[in-house]
């Protein structure tokens, strides 16, 4: 096999194993008991020759192209067939142990990993690949046995052919490596083609054969050309495509009001920087969080075809104040966190409108026709919108209403009382009426005064009582209005 494109592990057990090999196992016979000395005055007995005895039982030499196991054990008192399965057993496992020594005394001086600048040996993945390819070599061992009635005892012997061992280990490594490498050869197609997301997902498949298969131990191939060791080789590669994309807000910034709406789309893209421009990335996945202040979002969106997804915003919490929403590259596989992958990530800010709550009470109760809509108008044209007073407002704010306030998305509170009033002395005179207004205007946030003032009509002349109350209350709106303008011009800006 061509050492240019097969691992290091198939380079060490592709070679000869000495270990054993010739070696002959051998039982030698109890010596014969040695002749006495006749004794003296008699006649020494004639000699009997005996027929040669047939072949010594359990005596066996191991071929030189085939790796041996011999075990040996005594059937004194036992049972013979438990005897005949425990020996053959012991012998394959005795073969087991000549191929996993000479295994791992060539890995241990063939291969060593860097890690954090430090060489080590990892025993562990050196003996766990050891064990799949003795398990692999003991599926094809011939096992037999003999039985030495004379000494009472049951051996046997197992065999395996180097050749066809050497063979099978080849070919499963060569499988394996080419599984690996044909992931690597399709992440290079994919990204001529202008898919990123296909090529990193061919990437990661082939690092997963690759730890599946040979662990963390080195293990080199031929890619893009030249003889590269896998691991850094794959890594190095998802580092380069990773680096290549990027993540791009559409609208860097977008208000949201005191109701959490955001005015406009949340829109992200992912482009993959190709040889001559940009290109879009469809069907890469992006995980959108909060990274400040609160809201409710779609947790992930995946990339169209021209490499666009919209950030799914419900709500953006206004009691929060601004907000900025991250859309972050997510793939399966790489860590968030790694140092070696950075993944990119794009962020929007969230800025929230300015809002005023109004409250508008007058003395008496009742309302005053178009006072509200006025007043909304002028806050509008500010440039605020208009926050929702919360329910059992009164127009002396406390602690609790302040937090309800901030709640509802409110920045400022502007509090109007309205005071009006209406007398006719007798039939015969106009009716009198007047009416004041004080305007107050809170920092919701920090629950200060900012401003107040009073504001007063004149008097207002009717028929009766009533017009001349609502006489005196037309007087006042222009000024009010004036007031309220002025207040909102001091104090607050966008």
């Amino acid at each position: 096999m061509n050492n240019s494109n097969m691992s290091l592990l198939l380079c060490c057990l592709l070679l000869p194993c000495c270990s054993g090999a010739g070696q002959k196992v051998k039982k030698e016979p109890a010596p014969a008991p040695e002749a006495q000395p006749a004794k003296a005055g008699r006649a020494e007995p004639a000699v009997v020759e005996k027929a040669p005895a047939g072949p010594p039982k359990c005596e066996s030499t191991c071929p030189k192209d085939m790796y041996c196991g011999f075990s040996l054990v005594s059937v004194q008192g036992s049972d013979l067939g438990q005897a005949i399965r425990d020996v053959k057993k012991q012998a394959r496992n005795d073969l087991a142990k000549g191929i996993k020594m000479w295994i791992r005394s060539e890995m241990r001086d063939s291969v060593v990993y860097t890690r954090d600048g430090k060489e080590e040996l990892l025993k562990e993945k050196i003996n766990k690949i050891t064990e799949y390819y003795v398990d692999m070599g003991l599926e094809g061992v011939e096992v037999r046995h003999e039985i030495d009635d004379a000494n009472e005892r049951v051996c046997a012997f197992a065999t395996l052919s180097k050749a066809e061992y050497q063979k099978n280990v080849a070919s499963d490594i060569a499988a394996k490596v080419g599984r690996v490498r044909d992931s690597y050869i399709k992440h290079e197609e994919m990204l001529a083609k202008g898919d990123p997301k296909t090529a990193i997902d061919s990437l990661l498949s082939a690092r997963k054969w690759l730890v599946k298969d040979f662990e963390e131990l080195p293990v080199k191939a031929t890619l893009s050309g030249r003889e590269q060791e896998m691991h850094a080789a794959i890594e190095a590669r998802l580092s380069h495509v990773i680096g290549r994309l990027s993540v791009v807000a559409v609208e860097k910034k977008l208000p949201f009001g005191a109701d959490g709406k955001v005015k406009g789309q949340v829109v992200f893209s992912v482009k993959y920087e190709g040889q001559t421009a940009d290109e879009a990335a469809a069907n890469m996945t992006l995980a959108f969080s909060f990274v400040k202040g609160k809201g409710r979002v779609t947790p992930e969106g995946v990339t169209g075809r021209l490499g666009a997804v919209e950030a799914r915003i419900s709500r953006v919490e206004p009691g929060h104040g601004n907000a900025i929403l991250r859309a972050q590259l997510v793939i399966p596989g790489v860590d968030l966190k790694s140092s070696q992958h950075r993944l990119p990530y794009a962020d929007v800010e969230l800025y929230k409108v300015p809002a005023v709550a109004l409250l508008i009470s007058t003395a008496g109760g009742g309302t005053i026709s178009g006072v509200e809509d006025k007043v909304k108008a002028i806050v509008a044209a500010r440039g605020f919108e208009l926050a929702e007073a919360p329910p059992g407002l009164g127009d002396d704010p406390g602690s609790s209403d302040f937090t309800s306030l901030k709640e509802h998305g409110a920045d400022n509170l502007v509090v109007i009382k309205v005071k009006a009033s209406g007398s006719q002395p007798s039939r015969a005179d106009l009716a009198l009426g007047n009416a004041s207004a004080t305007v107050s205007l809170f920092d919701v946030n920090s629950r200060k005064l900012l401003y107040s003032t009073m504001v007063k009509s004149g008097r207002g002349y009717g028929a009766n009582a009533s017009a001349a109350r609502w006489k005196a209350i037309s007087k006042l709106k222009p000024k009010l209005y004036k007031e309220i303008e002025k207040a909102l011009k001091k104090h607050l800006s966008r």
